[in-house]
């Protein structure tokens, strides 16, 4: 048989974006900033988010990374899980100073209403998840209407 090694391409200059944020979870990753494609979603829409992160370590774990979208109520209705960038990039294999593109689609509900809150960040298989400086487990990015409601 044969060994086929394929190492990642890497990027260690910030891409594009459109939305800055930068927070950082843990000792890991700081999210740098994120687009959301369309800028004004609407109920129905495929709402396309590009999550910038770079690594500040190598983690011993693979952390996943969420997207969850909150109605006004405080209920789900839509998210996206996984291990980062299409789940071809974990955290066991960031190297510090190193800039990910972390794509994902969200599906807003036809029937949405009212306000949404779009929520980022990561977290181990078992449930932990890392925190910012000031102890937050979640980072809001953003606020968006849906209709009337």
């Amino acid at each position: 048989g044969s060994l086929s090694i394929v190492a990642p391409e890497r990027a260690f200059s910030p891409p594009p974006y459109r939305e800055p944020v930068d927070v950082t979870l843990g000792s890991l990753a700081t999210l740098v900033g994120f687009d959301l494609r369309p800028a004004q979603p609407r109920a129905g829409d495929e709402l396309a988010v590009t999550l910038i992160w770079r690594a500040e370590g190598t983690a011993t774990e693979s952390y996943h990374v969420f997207l969850h979208l909150l109605d006004a109520q405080g209920r789900l209705v839509a998210q996206s899980d996984g291990v980062p960038v299409e789940w071809r990039r974990p955290t066991t294999g960031w190297l510090a100073g190193e800039y990910l593109v972390d794509r994902h689609a969200l599906v807003i509900p036809a029937d949405s209403a009212g306000e949404a809150v779009l929520l980022a960040g990561m977290y181990l298989p078992d449930g932990a998840r890392l925190t910012t400086p000031d102890g937050a487990d979640v980072l809001p990015l953003t606020r968006i209407p849906l209709g009337d409601g």
